[in-house]
Order: C-alpha cells, then structure tokens, then sequence
C-alpha cells in the first residue's frame, strides 16, 4: 500500500518512510 503512495509522494514521506524503517 505504501508503495502506490510513494509513486506519487515518494519525496513527500522518502525521509518519513526511511526514518520509520
């Protein structure tokens, strides 16, 4: 699910996402 988001946003949460995982 996190992907279809990222495609779109995938700069908007990169460093959220990143800093999550």
């Amino acid at each position: 699910a996190y992907r279809s988001r990222a495609n779109r946003s995938r700069a908007d949460h990169s460093r959220a996402y990143r800093s999550c995982a």
